[in-house]
């Protein structure tokens, strides 16, 4: 039994008078994360990636499916959220519209406890500063006055008060300079050793993943098209679309670089998805099946799928 178990998930937005329009924004996916790993999404934008993050935290409400916490069923009306919630945190990418301009960073880091009626005070909230590596006396003053990568600290610190056992990270310090952005990820690195974490990552940094994923789910128009151990990801890749994705990531090493893939065409829009595979359409590998046929995700090696009908 994993720390979160993932059933089935879909989320579908309707719009219009007679709601006509249908934007299947995640389409059925099945994950697990287990305590203490990291599992990543990465894909393109608008790929489903945060969508899937906020649904099983309940930010938004899934469509169908099902989430588990340590065998709990969550998901639906009748889901056990409220006494799991501080069990489970978010931390947002967009630090500055995520702070409350108004409020100092003792309040901000401290509201979570508050919330949940749990002891807090200036010796607790201090020593949050210390667990994200900032001073004590940052306490008294507003998110405009930090900098970015502060801002980032403070979110972290902020997930941290209630000492989950599980997060969403989205899109972590993806606006920061590098050698911020070092830091944050050595951050989080050193938060999950010390207590168990398991997180969800979710990034379009392939380099970031890399260093942070034990697990990776490639998604593309809200669903899976690949998934494995990140080692096994990144040196052997079996669908296209993941072949592609990799071949822009950069490699100091020349002799270790891959040949550029270059994917023709447009994104599918997610109101008219393609018919089979919905990769079809800009796969270099398409076969008249791919259009006709959408490959079941199958496994191609022990914890390593792939919906492709020729990988």
């Amino acid at each position: 039994m994993g720390l979160i178990e993932v059933k089935n998930l879909r989320k579908y937005f309707t719009s219009g008078l007679f709601r006509k329009s249908c934007v299947k924004a995640v389409d059925g996916v099945s994950f697990e994360v287990e305590e203490g790993e990291t599992f990543a999404l990465v894909g393109e934008s608008g790929c489903g990636k945060s969508t899937v993050g906020r649904c099983i935290l309940r930010l938004i409400e899934p469509t169908a499916g099902e989430v588990y916490f340590r065998g709990i069923n969550i998901s639906g009306s009748n889901g056990n959220l409220r006494g799991l919630r501080k069990k489970m945190q978010m931390i947002f990418q967009d630090a500055d519209g995520t702070l409350n301009p108004r409020m100092r960073v003792f309040d901000l880091i401290t509201e979570p406890s508050r919330v949940h009626r749990l002891v807090n005070g200036r010796e607790k909230a201090a020593e949050l500063m210390e667990m994200v590596n900032l001073t004590p006396d940052l306490l008294g003053r507003y998110p405009h006055e930090l900098s970015g990568g502060q801002r980032h600290r403070i979110g972290i610190a902020r997930a941290m008060s209630l000492n989950p056992e599980f997060i969403v990270a989205d899109e972590l310090a993806a606006s920061l300079d590098l050698s911020v952005q070092a830091q944050m990820l050595d951050l989080m690195k050193r938060l999950q050793a010390e207590f168990a974490i398991g997180y969800l990552f979710i990034s379009h940094n392939l380099n970031v993943v890399k260093l942070m994923a034990d697990r990776v789910a490639v998604m593309y128009l809200g669903k899976f098209v690949e998934v494995g151990d990140t080692r096994r990801i990144f040196s052997a890749s079996a669908h296209p679309y993941t072949q592609a994705l990799l071949s822009t990531v950069l490699n100091p090493n020349p002799s270790a670089r891959r040949k550029r893939i270059v994917l023709e065409g447009e994104i599918p829009s997610p109101l008219n998805p393609p018919s089979g595979c919905r990769f079809h359409p800009r796969c270099p590998e398409a076969k008249a099946i791919c259009s006709e046929i959408e490959a079941d995700l199958r496994e191609i090696e022990d914890r390593h799928l792939v919906s492709c009908h020729f990988a």
